[in-house]
């Protein structure tokens, strides 16, 4: 074993060496800045020239360490004894594929969210901002801005084509309207423009105090007209259930160019406030309470509708007004009342069928002799069986088929024939009490 001089000294020997080689190196740099000078100087350079910066060289030639640690190794290998086994692998060569998977689990997220968060996000933002533009326009009464804001004027061009080509119009009715639609559009606007010279008359002002946008979520179409149906109790409406209009829904959309997977619902709230030279707030509610009093409809006209629906068309978002909820109540009154009216007409009907059927002869007298004048006469199919047989087959001629009663369920219309005065009177069977509907109808057991 060396000494700690004999290692200093090989130590001093070394850093000479080391020194010249530094020396060596600034003349090989000189000697490359001349071969810039000449064409390909640096391939001719690495031609002639093969050479590193000193350090790499004797790190590469010479293996040397301090003296001091040296003596520190050769101290701790005189402590070791000779082993013949292969050393195992450490625990970080073994967390390597973990940290791999890991790194490709969170690229996965990244890029899931990229596809399916991200552009959700960034339509919610252009919906939101739509959203209280639209309630800008309302406080400003931009009745222009407005209708611009619900549907682009191309839109409603293509709605109304499709409409007119779902109605059955020929080739001609739709060229002409067509060729109308700017005139028509221009009145249109022209119109809107004179209902806001009047509120600026008026001197209409209107808040929305407070307004914000709670949230923005998908709408579910489908679901949205069969709740309508529900509210209004209804299961169609001239013929069209639910899933009928859907369909048609879906057909005009795709027609337009509007993707029904990009209709939003987006939840409000603000306290609306309207004044104006004549009138207040608090005037409007008294005069909505005296329209409302006596009915089961509830308005809360700070707050008249909720929520908006948001739709997309050529990559811009449009608002439509969510007034299904605040109109249920009326219409579904309205649907009451056109339901009671289809009952009185078809009373009318039936009370026309029994006077022409008793226009025969025969059944009068087949009447009499059944001793049925003067009794209450159900029209059912069971019911009908009380008639002489001739009297009911006149009777359904006349009719064509028995009619169900629409405004009150599990009824059934009733008739009575006055033998004595000769008038006929039909009701309605409403759990036992028979409700006049014609001639005379009982319109406050209806209103």
């Amino acid at each position: 074993m060396k000494t700690y001089e004999e290692q200093m000294a090989e130590y001093n020997k070394q850093m000479e060496e080391y020194n010249k080689q530094m020396q060596a190196y600034q003349q090989q740099m000189q000697a490359y800045q001349q071969a810039q000078q000449t064409q390909q100087p640096e391939q001719q350079f690495q031609q002639t020239q093969q050479f590193q910066q000193p350090e790499q060289q004797f790190q590469q030639t010479q293996q040397f360490q301090q003296p001091e640690q040296q003596l520190q190794q050769t101290a701790s290998q005189e402590q070791m004894q000779p082993v013949n086994e292969v050393p195992k692998k450490t625990g970080k060569k073994k967390l390597i594929p973990f940290i791999i998977a890991g790194v490709v689990l969170v690229a996965l997220i990244v890029v899931a969210l990229c596809i399916f968060v991200f552009p959700n996000m960034g339509a919610k933002g252009k919906v939101k901002k739509a959203a209280k533009q639209y309630a800008e326009y309302i406080e400003s009464c931009d009745a222009k801005a407005l209708i611009k804001a619900t549907a682009p004027k191309e839109l409603i061009k293509k709605a109304i084509l499709e409409a007119a080509d779902k109605m059955g119009c020929d080739e001609d009715e739709i060229d002409s309207i067509k060729d109308d639609f700017n005139d028509e559009y221009s009145d249109m606007m022209d119109e809107v423009k004179d209902v806001e010279e009047d509120l600026e008359d008026e001197d209409v002002k209107i808040e929305l105090k407070d307004f914000k946008v709670k949230s923005v979520k998908k709408a579910n179409v489908q679901e949205i007209i069969e709740k309508f149906f529900n509210d209004i109790e209804v299961e169609e409406i001239e013929g069209y259930t639910p899933a009928d209009i859907y369909e048609e829904f879906c057909e005009m959309a795709e027609q337009c160019e509007i993707d029904v997977n990009k209709i939003y619902r987006v939840d409000i709230s603000y306290k609306l406030d309207i004044e104006t030279e004549d009138y207040d707030m608090d005037d409007i509610k008294d005069e909505l309470e005296d329209e409302l009093d006596g009915t089961d409809t509830e308005f809360d006209i700070e707050t008249p509708i909720d929520h908006l629906y948001a739709y997309e068309y050529d990559g811009e978002y449009y608002i439509i007004p969510g007034v299904e909820d605040a109109f249920t109540p009326a219409l579904k009154q309205y649907m009451k009342r056109s339901k009671f009216s289809s009952d009185v007409m078809n009373a009318s009907s039936i009370s026309t069928a029994l006077y022409t059927a008793f226009s025969d002869e025969q059944c009068y007298d087949d009447m009499y002799e059944a001793g049925l004048f003067n009794k209450y006469i159900v029209v059912s199919e069971e019911g009908l069986k009380e008639l002489p047989q001739s009297v009911r087959d006149e009777f359904l001629r006349c009719l064509g088929s028995i009619p169900e009663v629409k405004s009150v369920e599990n009824s059934n219309f009733v008739f009575l024939v006055d033998g004595d005065n000769w008038n006929i009177t039909v009701y309605l069977d409403d759990k036992g009490d028979n409700i006049e509907l014609y001639p005379n109808t009982d319109y406050d057991y209806f209103y």
